[in-house]
């Protein structure tokens, strides 16, 4: 996740393959990676910041199960936005479009499945 420089703004993605839902960026760890290492990838390649040499905090793992086959643990991170906010260069192979919103005001959005309860944890639940 980022924040702006005003403290506690979310950059939010509307995606192609999750039917249109809005959510922050994600990503596969990949293999001989770390989550680390995998978010300072992610968004270099679906927003063009490189955040390898900023301060990033680590929070809090989520972990979903939706069945015996599907369960997920969602590695989340934050640090503070440098440069231009408008200045994204969106990988539109993957997303509609995206914004920065309050994590309040994201709540109110079409999110991906189990995305509030990340947010809520992230920002409300600290």
């Amino acid at each position: 996740m980022l924040n702006t420089t005003i403290k506690f703004y979310s950059f939010i993605v509307k995606t192609i393959n999750q039917k249109g839902t809005n959510g922050v960026f994600l990503g596969k760890v990949e293999k001989n990676e770390t989550p680390l290492q995998a978010v300072i990838r992610e968004i270099k390649e679906e927003t063009g910041f490189d955040i390898s040499k900023q301060k990033i905090e680590t929070l809090k793992p989520v972990y979903i199960e939706y069945n015996e086959k599907n369960h997920f643990v969602y590695h989340a991170f934050r640090t503070q936005m440098r440069g231009d906010p408008g200045a994204v260069k969106i990988n539109f192979d993957e997303h509609k479009g995206f914004t920065w919103v309050k994590p309040a005001d994201a709540l109110k959005m079409d999110l991906l499945q189990d995305e509030d309860a990340c947010i809520m944890k992230d920002y409300f639940l600290q």
